[in-house]
C-alpha cells in the first residue's frame, strides 16, 4: 500500500463513522473510542487504519519493537499498514534531534500480537 491508498482508506473509514453517527448509531463511535484507548500512542488516522484492516487487533508494534521484547514475527505474516513520518534535518550541520522536521509520510507495517491464523 502506498501513502495515497492509506489516506483514501482513512477518509472512507471516517466518512462511514460520520454517516453512522448522523443516523444515530453510536456503537461505531464507542468501538472507535475503545480502540483509541488501546492504541493511545498512535494518531487518529493510524488508529482508523488499524481498525479498518484488522478490527480484532489488540496490541501492535513494528518488527524491530517485537524483537526488542523477545518476540518474533512469523515469516509470511501480513502486516497492518500505517502512516509513518519521514523526517529530515532542517540544518545540515546540526546534529541534535530538535533540528528535524517532518517532510512527508510513507507506509510502514506493524504486526498484531495475535495473528489472524491463531485468533481463529
Amino acid at each position: 500500500m502506498n501513502a495515497d491508498e492509506l489516506k483514501k482508506l482513512t477518509t472512507e473509514a471516517l466518512n462511514q463513522l460520520s454517516a453512522a453517527l448522523e443516523q444515530g448509531h453510536s456503537e461505531n463511535l464507542t468501538a472507535l473510542l475503545k480502540t483509541i484507548a488501546r492504541f493511545h500512542r498512535y494518531s487518529l488516522h493510524n488508529v482508523c487504519l488499524i481498525v479498518s484492516q484488522r478490527p480484532e487487533a489488540t496490541r501492535v508494534a513494528g518488527f524491530h519493537t517485537w524483537r526488542k521484547f523477545g518476540r518474533f514475527v512469523r515469516k509470511g505474516e501480513k502486516g497492518i499498514a500505517i502512516m509513518a513520518p519521514i523526517t529530515a534535518r532542517k540544518d545540515a550541520d546540526a546534529a541534535d534531534n530538535e533540528s528535524k522536521t517532518v517532510v512527508g509520510f510513507r507506509a510502514a507495517y506493524v504486526f498484531d500480537v495475535l495473528s489472524r491464523d491463531s485468533a481463529s
